[in-house]
């Protein structure tokens, strides 16, 4: 994940913060120290899976720290890390295929044509989600779609011909979905959203907008998230 931009514009708060447990890797959200199990100090790692505690989120780590214990430690610095604090402050994340950071996307193609332009069969496609045509007539524009077969709904001002390619991934900007926030859960290493597998638990974030690159859609997609849960107060959007 980076630091993408603040909402409303300004300068981020930077905050130099000791971890109660190792936080691997820059571009970590990171929580107030909540776990039981590593709550020494005053952050730790967000989950890959699981929600969070309302107003829990404290914000994006910008460093490392080094391998932390509770004894042991011989150097105070591997203690800890700057953080980005700002409940505004948007977050460029990666929309990743599966568990591993850097595996790209799937382009499917369609298996037959649709003339309406509101249904681009033989994808497979999420309730809430986002599908993008990476070729064919709409290649370049996007839709909402309502199920995981491909249904759109608003249709695509263009035919969808036999063999178009589409990338999907679930969630949708502004989107809220029976109540809640729309969800994905981390990669293992926590830095980019698992885009191709429904989550309807981790709702942390909420979805400011989905942008790409019509050219690389499979691996230059990516979502700007707010932080749903702020320690230091709601982002905009709750």
């Amino acid at each position: 994940m980076r630091a993408a931009f603040l909402l409303g514009g300004g300068a981020p708060v930077i905050k130099r913060y000791m971890a109660g447990t190792t936080i691997a890797a820059a571009g970590i959200p990171v929580l107030g120290s909540v776990d039981a199990g590593t709550d020494s100090a005053s952050i730790e790692p967000m989950s890959a899976t699981a929600a969070v505690g309302l107003g829990s989120q404290v914000g994006l780590a910008l460093s490392n720290t080094g391998t932390i214990a509770d004894t042991g430690m011989t150097v105070e610095s591997d203690l800890f890390i700057e953080v980005v604090v700002n409940p505004n402050l948007v977050i460029g994340c990666r929309a990743n295929s599966g568990t591993t950071s850097g595996t790209a996307l799937t382009a499917t193609a369609t298996t037959s044509a649709q003339a309406d332009g509101t249904v681009a069969n033989g994808t497979t496609t999420f309730d809430n989600g986002w599908l993008y045509g990476t070729t064919g007539g709409n290649a370049g524009l996007f839709r909402r779609t309502e199920d995981a077969a491909g249904a759109c709904a608003i249709n695509f001002v263009n035919a969808i011909g036999n063999g178009d390619e589409f990338v999907a991934v679930q969630g949708f900007p502004c989107g809220v979905e029976l109540g809640a926030f729309e969800s994905f859960d981390l990669t293992t290493d926590l830095t980019e959203a698992v885009a191709d597998v429904l989550s309807i638990t981790n709702d942390s974030f909420a979805i400011l907008d989905i942008i790409t690159d019509q050219n690389a859609a499979t691996t230059k997609t990516e979502y700007l998230l707010l932080a749903n849960m702020h320690l230091f107060g709601s982002s905009s959007l709750v």
